[in-house]
């Protein structure tokens, strides 16, 4: 998981740098990363936490200590520490904070704090608003597909912790994206392109659910299955995950930092 934050850190820092990412070295890149860490911990509080956004307490801090652990500050740091302290009493409250203080735990100490990893992918599965969609909170009805990617990628964190996920919960996940996929290729933020039409941020988190959620389930993609060989059939001949790449090859929002972790991803799948 670290891997695929630090490539969302690197997209983000080579767009922010407002130069073509063909010129950006990797000493430039990690240089850039150096200086989001450098001005994550100014902005860090005495009492170990950031600033709240909103109506989301937590939610910042648990998204500080997610970059900074993907930027390879150890988890024994103790800025890390004093806001571990303060994620682990955090009640679950909010679908966003809870799933960035979810993957925030996952990744700095998984073993420590399984069971309040798999605390919180419970409360996460029985707060989804209807089969594989969330929305703010617990209420049910509604859902729209930025909370719904933030649940997918805490779940697959709590699942690559240990816990174990019900191959329902992946189901029910990739069926909510392609149903919900613009006949185009893309997604809006929520079903059928409404609330402000096709994007290319959703369009990336479709694509990453529809990855995470495929290989999650128990699908051969290639190998050796009773002395013969199969063909990948699984993820990379998914047409609805087709569909959405080819559909990101000609999207407008090219200079996007949306559009550049998409080709990173796409790049590394």
């Amino acid at each position: 998981m670290r891997v695929f934050w630090r490539t969302i850190a690197a997209a983000a820092a080579c767009w922010a740098a407002a130069a073509p990412l063909a010129a950006q070295t990797p000493q430039e890149v990690n240089r850039a990363i150096d200086r989001g860490v450098d001005f994550l911990k100014s902005r860090q509080r005495a009492s170990g936490l950031w600033d709240d956004y909103g109506d989301y307490p937590g939610g910042v801090t648990a998204l500080s200590v997610l970059a900074l652990l993907s930027c390879d500050v150890p988890p024994d740091n103790p800025r890390i520490q004093a806001a571990l302290e303060y994620l682990r009493r955090l009640p679950p409250r909010q679908t966003y904070v809870v799933s960035l203080q979810l993957m925030a735990l996952a990744e700095a100490s998984p073993k420590r704090d399984f069971a309040l990893i798999r605390e919180l992918a419970l409360w996460l599965m029985r707060a989804s608003s209807r089969p594989g969609v969330w929305t703010y909170g617990e209420a049910k009805d509604g859902g729209d597909n930025s909370n719904t990617q933030y649940a997918l990628l805490a779940l697959h964190s709590a699942s690559q912790a240990g816990v174990e996920i019900p191959d329902r919960t992946w189901a029910e996940c990739r069926e909510h994206w392609r149903r919900h996929q613009s006949p185009r290729g893309p997604w809006g933020y929520t079903a059928g392109g409404r609330g402000g039409g096709d994007s290319a941020s959703m369009t990336v988190a479709g694509i990453s659910s529809l990855i995470i959620a495929g290989r999650e389930l128990d699908v051969v993609q290639s190998g050796m299955v009773d002395g013969k060989a199969v063909r990948c059939n699984g993820t990379a001949e998914d047409k609805a995950l087709q569909n959405a790449i080819r559909s990101e090859e000609h999207t407008s929002e090219l200079q996007s930092p949306d559009h550049l972790v998409c080709r990173l991803l796409l790049e590394k799948k």
